[in-house]
């Protein structure tokens, strides 16, 4: 029915009855924080004042989050599977996981050493293992589908004995191994209409993309250069261009209306990137 609530516990995980309990009563509480108004609380001051009056009355621990790498799954069926593997701070690894295919193409592994191995993208000190193996952690963490969706999950340290005991290693990624010719060559690219402004007292730049179509659209860009051109009257450098950039795949967005716009503080490498291959519609320089 239209405006009920409705809580469905997962069964991927073994979980005794005290941990199905504190899952459900967890649920419980986003539910009649839903129906008291606050929607959009998530995990906040609010769901942590009701999580912990609830531990007082019932004695059951209430977790704000599952570590999963504790957890054992009730399906234990193998199957091919790509991992990313990474030592973080020298303390813990971190994981990505991705179905076996998806990096036999070379073409595919091109994109992968472009993303993480261009100069800034890996601190020093640190390489990335692409591992092949039959396993059931990608049941267990779920799977990626594009390289920029990068949620790493911390694993634990059987977890990664198994990988690197039973795994094919098939290359690995260490900083400053893609070169940025490299990989503008070798990752997806899109057209895109961008707009950006950079302050001229501290040289930061930010700016925002659109979908190429509104620069056939006169109407349209001349919203898009109207609104740009008042940053220039508050001390800002504008540029408004047509380029081919790789920048999205590091989770820029486009926009198709030009009277919004999400704003990003483009990086050195941003700007050399969206530049390069740059096609100036309109500049207003101090």
């Amino acid at each position: 029915m239209p405006g009920t609530l409705k809580i469905q516990l997962s069964t991927r995980f073994k979980r005794s009855e005290q941990e199905v309990d504190s899952t459900l009563i967890h649920e419980m509480i986003h539910a009649y924080l839903i129906v008291s108004g606050y929607p959009d609380e998530n995990h906040g001051f609010r769901f942590l004042a009701q999580a912990h009056r609830t531990e007082q009355i019932t004695g059951i621990k209430i977790a704000v989050t599952d570590a999963l790498s504790d957890l054992e799954l009730t399906d234990e069926t193998f199957t091919e599977t790509t991992v990313l593997l990474k030592k973080y701070r020298q303390t813990s690894w971190d994981a990505i996981f991705y179905s076996g295919t998806a990096f036999d193409d070379a073409q595919k592994q091109n994109e992968l050493k472009a993303y993480w191995g261009r100069p800034g993208r890996l601190p020093a000190g640190e390489e990335i293992l692409v591992i092949k193996l039959h396993s059931n952690l990608l049941m267990k963490y779920g799977g990626r589908r594009t390289i920029n969706q990068t949620k790493w999950h911390i694993i634990s340290t059987n977890e990664v004995n198994d990988i690197l005991q039973r795994g094919q290693i098939m290359f690995k990624i260490e900083p400053g191994s893609a070169s940025h010719d490299f990989a503008t060559n070798n990752l997806p690219t899109k057209e895109t209409l961008v707009a950006m402004r950079t302050n001229t007292r501290t040289n930061q730049s930010e700016g925002a993309f659109y979908v190429p179509q509104l620069a056939n659209d006169r109407a349209k860009l001349q919203l898009i250069m109207d609104k740009w051109k008042e940053f220039h009257n508050y001390g800002y450098n504008v540029d408004i261009f047509l380029t081919t950039t790789t920048v999205f795949n590091r989770g820029f967005k486009m926009q198709r209306d030009p009277n919004k716009a999400s704003y990003y503080v483009f990086r050195s490498d941003t700007i050399e990137d969206v530049r390069r291959n740059a096609r100036y519609l309109a500049q207003w320089h101090q």
